[in-house]
């Protein structure tokens, strides 16, 4: 049920801070943390694409994190709060060096992503701002520009309560 509008919009200040603590549990994607990459080396947050001439030996792979903006209000409980869910997404690109390495680094990369994004002893900012963090599934992503790399997308489900401000 959604109420009629009070004259209320909602913030962007909490969408902002779960794109920030997802691409801070990202960052934490080293080998010297364990992991089997290196991919929370290079991290964005927003950035849609990434050319084949960015990547390097020393760089070989980026993560980006990614939001729908079209945020479904759950329900209304009245000004000046509002349930809110949304999907966002972390897209990993891969420059795999053929094609039988290709299956490995991605299987690796997935891997990673979902251990750094639920580990129990993750950084806890993400558990506090939100009400429900969820893995939805994962997907390759086909380039249709014809560069090389590969990318492989994480959907994730989240639900949050935002506080809502009328400009006053």
């Amino acid at each position: 049920h959604v109420a009629p509008d009070r004259g209320c919009a909602v913030t962007t200040a909490t969408v902002v801070q779960i794109v920030d603590a997802i691409a801070l549990r990202l960052a934490a994607i080293t080998q010297d943390n364990g992991y089997a990459t290196n991919a929370g080396a290079r991290v964005h947050k927003g950035r849609e694409h990434i050319g084949d001439d960015e990547f390097s030996a020393a760089a070989p792979d980026a993560l980006t994190v990614l939001w729908d903006s079209e945020q479904k209000t759950s329900e209304l409980v009245g000004c000046p709060t509002v349930n809110l869910a949304g999907d966002f997404a972390v897209v990993a690109w891969l420059m795999p060096t053929d094609t039988s390495a290709s299956a490995a680094a991605i299987d690796a990369i997935v891997r990673d992503i979902k251990r750094a994004l639920f580990r129990a002893d993750a950084d806890p900012t993400l558990k506090n701002i939100t009400s429900g963090f969820e893995y939805v599934g994962a997907y390759m992503v086909p380039r249709l520009d014809g560069l090389r790399s590969a990318r492989v997308a994480l959907e994730l489900h989240v639900t949050w309560r935002d506080a809502l401000d009328n400009g006053a």
